[in-house]
């Protein structure tokens, strides 16, 4: 992946039709419309940035901190090229046999999901919330 950014990107610098690129400042919102800033920025980006590679796979990510100490708000609008999205875990699920220690209740079959790099642990936790008994009273025989 990383040599297919590295191509594109390259490709993307000798068809940009910007060959002086001025220099830009980062746009923050200060208050104003969410769309003002974004097109503002995306303005700011187009001084440098003009190709068909801009055209067909360029974006912008809103970004949103907050000051811990402050609470002072800070949003960008951030060009990007190429975004890294996770993968989903990939969820297993197990069908389970609960019997309760009570012998007059009758033995109960539960599926029940987790994760596939998941812990015991997380298996037996899902397994008591679905039949409402604590975890530390759960085993596996």
């Amino acid at each position: 992946m990383l040599y297919k950014c590295f191509v594109l990107d390259g490709l993307h610098e000798d068809l940009n039709r910007v060959r002086v690129k001025p220099t830009t400042n980062t746009i923050e919102a200060e208050g104003r419309p969410d769309i003002e800033v974004s097109r503002e920025a995306w303005r700011n980006h187009l001084l440098r940035n003009d190709s068909i590679f801009v055209d067909l796979f360029h974006g912008q990510l809103k970004s949103r901190l907050q000051c811990p100490k402050c609470n002072q708000i800070s949003i960008t609008f951030d060009p990007f090229a190429y975004l890294a999205v996770p993968f989903p875990k990939e969820k297993r699920s197990s069908t389970l046999y609960f019997w309760p220690l009570d012998p007059c209740l009758k033995p109960v079959r539960i599926v029940v999901r987790y994760n596939a790099d998941g812990k015991i642990s997380e298996v037996l936790d899902a397994l008591s919330r679905l039949v409402n008994v604590n975890p530390k009273a759960v085993s596996f025989e």
